[in-house]
């Protein structure tokens, strides 16, 4: 029997079952009319075109290797980078299509809050430039939605002492002072989002590069490559919509603090591979963490077990000298308490409390303040492990075949509740939407890690960085997750706050895997097959949910491709 003449004897009975299931359909009860619908001619087509396939490749085998190995052989011989820019770009295009809706010159932004709030920080004011209706200002007690209904208010800003402000951090905001002190045109938060989504997807494809090149460039560029649409077109970020419509200020302050949180990454790795003086890439470090946590105040959790790492590193490539390393990680920590610091002005000046964001008089669809100690608390850890985990796609006979079915609110277990307040919007579970995750694991199972390093990687000398990256990544995600299970609202956009770490170590994963087996031929040939299906199932299925979100895509694409 011929080399690999099994795949083609399955696709040939594959697509003859395909082929008489079509011819047969009536009888089997698949299609009710009698006559021969679009549909079976197009299954019968697709039958027969599987057979000839199968055909041609028992007739043509040989070739068919010859051939792929040529093209293999002339993509190997390519730069890699050579080949990232237009893979990047691609994906830059999508992420432009999905974020106008398909309408590319169209961006209709439904929040202005950081806008608002920049021109308010023009005008020398901590308040938003929106004024209150005075018949809220006129209530008892505005905070009671129940009080207020019929009032025009806008969606969850805070309000105090007769100002709105806002509770998300207001880095972003600063960002668009320094803009609007050149340019005065209106940019929205949908804006903000579609710009920071393009900017951690090119820090995390620009932090890959630097690692491929320093510990990985010895394995085949094609498992970079397909990297880069893993990293752009896998995992929510592809989802970051505010119930089906575009993304608003709760996506902005996420990707905002992702961005900065991704770049003080990219940055802080720089220092721990550079052979001189790392002042400068410090300090960058802090000042885009400090930036991270005034876009999202929960960073300071995960940025700050980032920082225990890089002062572990600094400890240790200095021989444990406590003067050297504190003199190293000066210019780090400047900026960290810099930070902190001017958020906590800038919370005293607004509410008379360094600690206090304005959460606790937000204008939410509850009355927060009655229920303030139940918005973060162990109760719901149960509850959102099931709904940001498993809770499944559903699957459907339209187009675009997956949709987003609600998280449950009902509880999981049987011995305890969950709060009233507790809420759960529309949600894939991450093992669901994207299982390429699962890699993230491998760099924390291989046994004799450091050993397998220090045999495959080009840099073996420094297998530190590496090592402290991989471990900052998974920590950082690790620990946003669990914050996120501790919250008591459900929402598909909050995975935004995991998912760039969780993505670049799951690809670095991947490839340390491959390294591993690099002596063992045949697990390392089921290793990368079933991590190529795993990223194809990723792509595929986010960007089908992406698509199930937004109803002027699918408008637009069943135009151009209707169905029967």
């Amino acid at each position: 029997m011929k080399k690999n003449s099994i795949l083609s004897i399955i696709l040939f009975f594959l697509g003859l079952s395909i082929a008489i299931v079509a011819i047969f359909a009536n009888s089997l009860g698949l299609d009710k009319n009698p006559g021969w619908s679009k549909s079976r001619f197009e299954l019968l087509f697709f039958g027969i075109f599987i057979v000839l396939c199968s055909v041609l490749y028992y007739r043509y085998l040989d070739e068919i290797h010859t051939f792929a190995r040529k093209i293999q052989s002339k993509i190997e011989s390519v730069p890699v980078q050579y080949l990232t820019f237009p893979i990047v770009l691609i994906v830059l295009i999508i992420y432009a299509w999905f974020g106008s809706s398909g309408r590319w010159s169209i961006w209709k932004s439904h929040t202005h809050y950081y806008d608002s709030l920049a021109r308010g920080f023009l005008n020398a004011n901590l308040h938003l430039s929106i004024e209150p209706d005075p018949q809220l200002l006129a209530l008892p007690d505005p905070y009671n939605p129940v009080a207020r209904k019929g009032i025009d208010v806008p969606v969850d800003l805070t309000l105090y002492k007769g100002k709105f402000y806002m509770y998300w951090g207001p880095a972003p905001a600063l960002i668009l002072t320094a803009i609007y002190a050149f340019s005065p045109d209106k940019i929205g938060d949908l804006s903000l989002t579609f710009i920071f989504v393009c900017g951690i997807f090119i820090l995390q494809v620009w932090l890959l590069l630097t690692v491929w090149k320093h510990y990985f460039r010895n394995l085949p560029a094609w498992l970079f490559h397909i990297s880069i649409p893993v990293m752009g077109l896998a995992g929510p970020l592809m989802l970051l919509r505010h119930n089906y419509e575009s993304a608003v200020i709760y996506e902005a302050a996420i990707t905002g603090g992702q961005l900065f949180l991704m770049a003080g990454a990219l940055m802080a790795f720089f220092a721990m591979i550079s052979s001189t003086f790392t002042g400068w890439k410090l300090a960058s470090a802090g000042i885009f963490w400090a930036l991270a946590i005034g876009s999202r105040q929960i960073l300071a959790v995960p940025i700050g077990f980032m920082t225990l790492l890089l002062i572990y590193w600094a400890f240790k490539t200095n021989l444990w000298s406590f003067k050297k390393s504190a003199l190293t990680l000066i210019p780090l920590g400047l900026p960290l308490m810099l930070g902190f610091v001017c958020l906590g002005w800038y919370n005293w000046a607004r509410f008379g409390s360094v600690t206090e964001t304005g959460l606790y008089y937000q204008l939410a669809g509850w009355n927060i303040r009655d229920h303030y100690d139940e918005l973060f608390s162990p109760t719901y850890i149960f509850q959102n492990i099931q709904n940001y985990l498993f809770n499944p796609i559903e699957f459907t006979s339209t187009f675009p075949f997956v949709f987003m079915t609600r998280g449950s609110e009902i509880p999981v277990l049987p011995f305890y509740t969950v709060p009233e307040i507790y809420n759960a919007q529309p949600v894939s579970g991450l093992l669901c939407t994207f299982p390429f995750a699962v890699f993230a694991i491998v760099p924390f199972l291989i046994q004799g890690f450091k050993k397998k390093l220090n045999q495959n990687s080009v840099e073996s000398n420094n297998p530190m960085p590496l090592h402290l990256l991989t471990l900052g990544l998974g920590g950082s995600s690790v620990i946003a997750l669990v914050l996120l299970m501790m919250f008591f609202w459900v929402g598909m956009r909050y995975l935004g706050d995991v998912t760039p770490s969780l993505m670049t170590l799951s690809v670095i994963g991947f490839w340390q895997g491959y390294q591993a087996l690099t002596h063992r031929s045949l697990m390392k040939r089921i290793y990368t097959n079933g991590g190529v299906v795993l990223a194809g199932m990723s792509i595929l299925l986010s960007t089908l949910l992406a698509l199930s979100t937004n109803d002027g895509l699918i408008k637009f694409i069943l135009r151009q491709f209707p169905l029967p």
